[in-house]
């Protein structure tokens, strides 16, 4: 009876087991659909707690941030640059060495004047201000480079190898302390001359007196005499060192003198081209520049009809902006700076600075910017994670100056000695103060020699050329110039085409500004006759 009923429980045993997986599978998607509601709700919230990188407020424009005012007449301006200058450069205008060989300025010489600025005092002139100039004596330098193409192998004494010092006294007078009279030695008297007594008819003037002088001083007069570096015979004792040897000595014959244009302005002259500007064959011959010049007239301005328009105004002062992802940092690799940190470690540094901070700076050779882990600014620029960004608190940001700093920090270099900056104008600033007076102009304005950099020094440049530093590298080598090349400097950059790499400059060149003269080691412990370590520095 038993066997009878084993066939009737499986349809039932099966139909049941179907169940149970059914309920599984409904069970499985009503909490995945429980998540994903739950989720989407709270997702605003969570946006909101992570902190953005745009530097920008969530923002829609309502009416409210708007208003209606009057706006009146308005003034157009009918000339432009590129209507003016009428020439635009394009490859044909550059000869073989890349200088201009058209003829042609593309700009006008314009100095703004009252039709460039409204009734409120803003500026509306188009036209960039560009004042004239010329190129005179003042603006040149005239410098000596090496030419000879031989080293110095040859010695000859001159004073640098004496030291003159005090022989025999050689004067022959006793040294005395003596005394010659001199006008505060006397007092002046004044005596009645006239004879008369003063009354009625008669009252006492100048006529009437008359002065004498008196001796006062308790001093007899002598004949004295002190001593001085004419009295003795001076020695002079050789102190060099060295051999006096016949061989190659740099004289004036082994210079060059060459003329360097060390202006900073653009040369900027009103001329306007000829027939006997050029030559038979179209070829310009007069050696000058075609530069207009452009002052604004009434006829310049268009000026829109005197009646006052109403104008929508945005007055909130916000921007419309909603967040994206953009606006969020992504993830770094936290693990990327134990690694660099520990390289740092077994650079094996000596102790002297200059020759630690290279090694710190060509251990870095090669490294660049993250090409994934970057970010875009408001600005739609976008910027890749450094590691020394990262080191300086600013992840993202321009690096030059903060890999320089990395360099230094991990160097030793204490910022006793040396400051350390992100900015390459707040840089030349601290370096320019009386406490370290460490920065160099490349150029100077008077008439001394230009500062001749040392491997460990910074290098600050204007890339624009509007006189702002706005770049810095380490000087790695300086490369003295030969008969036919002139001197070189080899510097090590950060953020130079996004990576750590060698950059060569010749010198001079009008975007180098000034140095940073990295000093010798200094130690602040002030403790004589032992061992510095790098606590001495701190």
């Amino acid at each position: 009876m038993q066997r009878d009923r084993l066939p009737q429980a499986e349809p039932y045993t099966q139909r049941n087991r179907r169940r149970r997986i059914w309920q599984k599978v409904v069970g499985g998607l009503a909490c995945a659909v429980v998540f994903c509601t739950t989720y989407a709700l709270i997702l605003p919230a969570i946006t909101m707690e992570k902190e953005t990188i745009c530097g920008l407020e969530e923002h829609t424009h309502t009416e409210a941030c708007y208003a209606v005012e009057t706006v009146g007449p308005t003034v157009e301006f009918l000339c432009s640059s590129e209507g003016l200058a009428d020439h635009v450069h394009d490859w044909m205008c550059y000869d073989g060495d890349g200088a201009l060989s058209c003829g042609y300025a593309d700009f006008v010489i314009h100095t703004h004047d009252d039709l460039c600025y409204d009734e409120n005092g803003n500026l509306i002139c188009p036209l960039p201000e560009i004042r004239a100039h010329e190129h005179d004596a003042d603006c040149y330098q005239e410098r000596l480079r090496l030419t000879c193409g031989q080293e110095e192998t040859g010695h000859v004494h001159d004073k640098s190898c004496y030291t003159r010092y005090r022989g025999e006294l050689a004067c022959g007078l006793e040294e005395t302390e003596g005394h010659t009279h001199d006008a505060d030695c006397y007092q002046t008297i004044r005596e009645l001359a006239c004879g008369l007594e003063e009354s009625a008819e008669h009252a006492h003037d100048d006529s009437c007196y008359r002065e004498r002088t008196e001796l006062i001083c308790s001093l007899p007069e002598t004949e004295g005499h002190t001593h001085t570096d004419d009295c003795y015979d001076w020695i002079s004792e050789l102190t060099c060192g060295l051999e006096e040897i016949e061989g190659h000595i740099h004289d004036e014959s082994c210079y060059t003198a060459e003329t360097a244009l060390t202006c900073r302005k653009q040369e900027a002259v009103p001329h306007t081209h000829d027939a006997g500007c050029f030559d038979e064959n179209g070829a310009l011959i007069c050696g000058r520049t075609e530069t207009l010049s452009h002052r604004h007239t009434e006829d310049c301005l268009l000026v829109s009809a005197d009646t006052p328009e109403e104008t929508r105004v945005l007055i909130c002062g916000k921007q419309e902006h909603a967040h994206t992802d953009a606006c969020y940092p992504p993830e770094t690799d936290s693990g990327e700076s134990e690694d660099w940190e520990a390289v740092m470690k077994e650079l094996g540094l000596t102790g002297e600075y200059r020759q630690d901070v290279l090694t710190v700076a060509e251990s870095q050779l090669g490294v660049q910017e993250s090409e994934i882990d970057v970010i875009t600014t408001a600005d739609g620029e976008s910027k890749g994670y450094t590691r020394y960004g990262d080191w300086y608190g600013d992840p993202y940001g321009d690096w030059c100056a903060m890999f320089a700093s990395f360099c230094l920090h991990y160097a030793q270099v204490p910022e006793k000695a040396f400051p350390q900056e992100a900015n390459c104008e707040k840089w030349i600033a601290a370096l320019q103060k009386e406490q370290f007076d460490l920065y160099r102009e490349a150029l100077p304005d008077d008439d001394s020699a230009p500062y001749v950099p040392s491997p460990g020094d910074l290098v600050f440049f204007s890339t624009r050329s509007d006189g702002h530093a706005d770049h810095v590298g380490l000087v790695a080598e300086w490369i003295p110039g030969t008969e036919d090349e002139p001197d070189a400097i080899r510097v090590i950059e950060g953020n130079s085409n996004d990576r750590v790499q060698y950059v060569t400059y010749e010198l001079p060149d009008d975007r180098i500004l000034g140095y940073g003269e990295l000093p010798e080691q200094t130690f602040y412990c002030g403790l004589p006759g032992h061992i510095h370590s790098t606590r001495c520095q701190d």
